[in-house]
C-alpha cells in the first residue's frame, strides 16, 4: 500500500482466547499489516475475558467488549427468551462499536468471523460510512443470508433482522469480500453472491515456519499417521479410524508394518465419545491415541514425525489449514477429493487424494506411500515447494495490501463525487 493505514479488526473472538484455525489466521493477518506498518486494532467478543475490556500487551490492541451468544436453547420458552437477550446485546454492540470506531476513525473495518454475534457492528461502520472488508474462511455469511434476506418468509425475515439490531440485509451494502478458496467463492456464488463481489485471497504462513527441506524419516517399526482438526463429523475422523482398522486387520500383510494413528484435536463432546466406543469396538485402543488439542507452534512442530496426516473430511472443506500446516513441514497429506485440500493438492506430486467417505481408499493410499519410500519422499519435498511458491504470509500480506489500497481508492472516488 502507497500508506500506511487505520485498521480496526472485527471478529467473534481473537487469540489467545480463540477455537479452532479462524482465529489464528485473523491475529497472523492483524499482526502481519502490524508489521508493515499499519496501525491495526481488534474489536472482539467478551468471550472467556480477562482483566480490563481493553488487552494492550500484544503488538495489536484488542478490545473484548462484543456479546457473544450462547446456543440456541431446545425449549420454546427459553429460545425466546435468549432471543430478548439477544436483541438487547445487539443494540449494546451497535453502540459499542460505533463508539469505537468514532474514537479510533479507522479508514477501514476489516470483518472477520462474526458468527455468534450480531451484526449490529456492521451497521455501525456502514452509518458512519467506513469502508468494510469481509475476509471469509467459512459458510456464516453465507448463513446469515439465508436468514436475513433469502428468507421467503417475510414474518420471519423481519424478526431475525429484529433481533441482529438491523433495518436490513442487503448483498449491495457488502462489495468487498475476500474469499480463501476458489472452493468457498463457487459455493457463495451458487447461493446468489454477486461474482464481481468476491475475491479469492488464500491463507498462508509465515516463511520463518516452513521448512527448507522435509525431516529425515529413519527407518521404523510402525507407519506413524496423524488425523489434526476440529472432532466433528463433517471433518471426518471416524473415517480415518476405519481406514486404521483395515490397515490393523485385513490389509496389514499389505501394508507390511504395524500402524499407529493420532488425533489432535478437540471438538463436540458426544462425536469424541462415539470416537472413543469406535476405538474399543474395532480393538484400537493400543494403536489409537487421543492427544487434544494442542498450540498451533507445538503442532506445527509435531507434523515432521509422521509418515501421512489424514484429512478425511466429509463437508465440502472451505480451504485445508491443517493440509497447508502438514505441506510445510514435508508431511504428506492424504486427504478427501473435495474442497479447498484438492485446490492445495496435486494429486500424485504434492500429496493424494482419496474419494470421500471411503476409508478402503484412504487406506490403501497409506499403503502407497509405505511401500514406496522414493515416491513418498518426492511427495514430501513437492509439497514444500507449493507452499513455499504461493503460500507464504507475506506473499499473501502484498495480494492483501493491494486488494485493500483499491478499497480504499474506490472509497475516497466515491466520497469525492458531486
Amino acid at each position: 500500500m502507497s500508506r500506511h493505514h487505520r485498521i480496526l479488526f472485527l471478529s467473534n473472538r481473537y487469540p489467545p482466547h480463540y477455537k479452532g484455525g479462524y482465529g489464528l489466521r485473523c491475529q497472523s493477518v492483524a499482526e502481519e499489516l502490524a508489521r508493515r506498518g499499519h496501525a491495526i486494532q481488534v474489536l472482539a467478543s467478551n468471550w472467556r475475558k480477562e482483566g480490563t475490556p481493553t488487552d494492550r500487551s500484544g503488538p495489536v490492541p484488542v478490545h473484548r467488549r462484543l456479546h457473544i451468544r450462547a446456543p440456541i436453547s431446545p425449549h420454546p420458552l427459553r429460545r425466546r427468551g435468549q432471543h430478548l437477550r439477544w436483541a438487547i446485546a445487539a443494540r449494546q454492540d451497535y453502540r459499542i462499536a460505533r463508539r469505537l470506531m468514532r474514537s479510533l476513525a479507522p479508514d477501514l473495518v476489516y470483518v472477520w468471523n462474526m458468527s455468534h454475534l450480531a451484526l449490529s457492528p456492521l451497521a455501525a461502520a456502514q452509518d458512519l460510512g467506513l469502508p468494510l472488508v469481509l475476509d471469509l474462511g467459512d459458510y456464516w455469511l453465507l448463513q446469515r443470508y439465508r436468514e436475513l434476506q433469502a428468507e421467503p418468509d417475510a414474518r420471519r425475515r423481519r424478526y431475525r433482522l429484529w433481533v441482529h439490531g438491523l433495518r436490513s440485509f442487503d448483498l449491495a451494502r457488502l462489495p468487498h469480500i475476500l474469499v480463501n478458496s476458489r472452493t468457498l467463492r463457487r459455493q457463495y456464488i451458487r447461493a446468489g453472491f454477486p461474482p464481481a463481489q468476491l475475491t479469492v485471497i488464500p491463507r498462508g504462513l509465515p516463511a520463518a515456519l516452513i521448512r527448507e527441506t522435509p525431516p529425515p524419516l529413519p527407518p521404523r517399526p510402525t507407519v506413524e499417521l496423524l488425523y489434526a482438526g476440529r472432532l466433528t463429523e463433517a471433518k471426518g475422523a471416524h473415517l480415518a479410524i476405519r481406514a486404521v482398522a483395515l490397515l490393523h486387520g485385513e490389509m496389514a500383510a499389505e501394508l507390511g508394518r504395524p500402524v499407529r494413528l493420532d488425533l489432535i484435536g478437540a471438538g463436540e463432546a458426544d462425536y469424541e465419545r462415539r470416537l472413543r466406543r469406535l476405538v474399543a469396538d474395532l480393538g484400537l485402543a493400543p494403536v489409537v491415541r487421543f492427544l487434544g488439542p494442542l498450540p498451533q507452534q507445538q503442532l506445527i512442530e509435531r507434523y515432521g514425525r509422521y509418515d501421512a496426516l489424514l484429512l478425511p473430511s466429509i463437508w465440502v472443506e472451505p480451504f485445508g489449514g491443517a493440509a497447508l500446516e502438514a505441506m510445510s513441514q514435508g508431511t504428506c497429506v492424504i486427504a478427501s477429493d473435495r474442497g479447498g485440500p484438492a485446490e492445495l493438492i496435486e494429486h500424485g506430486r504434492s500429496g493424494l487424494l482419496v474419494p470421500p467417505e471411503d476409508p478402503a481408499a484412504l487406506a490403501q493410499a497409506v499403503v502407497s506411500l509405505a511401500r514406496d519410500a522414493a515416491r513418498r519422499d518426492r511427495i514430501r519435498r513437492a509439497a514444500l515447494a507449493a507452499v513455499r511458491a504461493g503460500y507464504t504470509l507475506e506473499q499473501v500480506g502484498d495480494r492483501l495490501e493491494s486488494y485493500l489500497q483499491t478499497v480504499l481508492a474506490a472509497h475516497r472516488r466515491r466520497k469525492e463525487q458531486p
